[in-house]
C-alpha cells in the first residue's frame, strides 16, 4: 500500500525530529544510545531526502510528491482513468470528506462506481470472459458503467428523477441564496437556430445565467465534452433572453 507507506514514513521522520530537538538531556541520552538520529538519516536518504532536516515543508514536499505519482500511476490503470477529473476537487470529493453525507450502503457504492468496481459486463469481461458484453436489457449496446447511468432505455426514467431533483435543489439553493432572484424553469427560448430548453434561467442583478443539468459519467473526456457541448449549445440563449427582457421589461 503505497500510500500507507508515504504516511508511514513521513509521520516517523516528523515524530523523531520532533524528539531530537528536545531540551530534556534524559531524552537525548535514551536517543543517543538507540541511535535514532542515524536510522533517521537512514530513513530520509531511502526516500531522497537531504540530511539534515530543518524543517517539516521538506517532509510535505516529499508527501505531495508521493501524491501526485500515485494519481498519475492510478490513471493510466483502467479503473482510474477518470482520476484526474476529481484531483483536488473539493467540491466532486465532498462524500469523500465527509461520508456521513451519504447512508452507508450508498457510500459503499459510490466507491465501487469511482472506483471502477461495479459488476457491468465490460467491467467483468476483464475479470473473466464473458460469453458476450452486449447489454442484458436493452441488448444494443456494450454494458459499460457509462452506457448503464446515461443511455440504456432502461434506465431512462431513473435519469429523468435524478435530473429533476438536481435541478430542484439547485433552484431551491439558488432562491434562498438572495433576494430578488428571478429563476424561470424549462422556459422555452426561441434562438435563430430553433427553440431551446434550458433547465434554469437565473436573471440576477441584471445578468442572464443559463444552467443546464447534466450528469455523465466520469471516465476519460466525457465531462469536458459535456462541458464544451452546454457551453456551444446554450452560449445564445442568455444574449436571447436579455434582449427579450430589454423588450419586455419585468414588473
Amino acid at each position: 500500500m503505497p500510500k500507507l507507506e508515504v504516511l508511514a514514513k513521513s509521520t516517523m521522520l516528523k515524530q523523531g525530529i520532533t524528539l531530537l530537538n528536545s531540551l530534556d538531556p534524559a531524552t537525548h541520552a535514551l536517543l543517543k544510545e538507540t541511535k535514532l538520529e542515524q536510522r533517521l538519516q537512514s530513513s530520509a536518504k531511502a526516500i531522497r531526502i537531504q540530511w539534515p532536516i530543518t524543517n517539516f515543508r521538506t517532509i510535505d514536499a516529499y508527501k505531495k510528491r508521493m501524491k501526485v505519482e500515485e494519481l498519475r500511476k492510478w490513471s493510466q490503470q483502467t479503473k482510474g482513468r477518470g482520476v484526474t477529473l476529481f484531483t483536488d476537487d473539493r467540491h466532486g470529493n465532498a462524500w469523500l470528506y465527509n461520508p456521513s453525507l451519504l447512508k452507508p450502503s450508498r457510500f459503499l457504492m459510490a466507491l465501487r462506481l469511482r472506483g471502477g468496481m461495479t459488476s457491468d459486463k465490460v467491467t467483468m469481461n476483464k475479470v473473466a470472459p464473458q460469453t458476450n458484453v452486449l447489454c442484458r436489457k436493452c441488448k444494443t449496446c456494450n454494458e459499460t458503467l457509462a452506457h448503464v447511468l446515461g443511455q440504456c432505455i432502461y434506465t431512462k426514467a431513473q435519469r429523468i428523477r435524478r435530473h429533476d431533483e438536481i435541478r430542484d435543489a439547485v433552484s431551491k439553493k439558488m432562491a434562498a441564496m438572495k433576494e430578488g432572484v428571478k429563476i424561470i424553469e424549462e422556459s422555452l427560448v426561441p434562438t435563430p437556430t430553433g427553440n431551446l430548453k434550458p433547465d434554469l434561467v437565473v436573471v440576477n442583478q441584471g445578468r442572464v445565467h443559463v444552467v443546464d443539468i447534466t450528469v455523465r459519467h466520469e471516465d476519460t473526456g466525457r465531462l469536458q465534452e459535456q462541458s464544451y457541448e452546454v457551453y456551444s449549445t446554450f452560449t445564445i440563449v442568455g444574449t436571447t433572453t436579455e434582449g427579450r427582457k430589454r423588450k419586455c421589461p419585468t414588473d
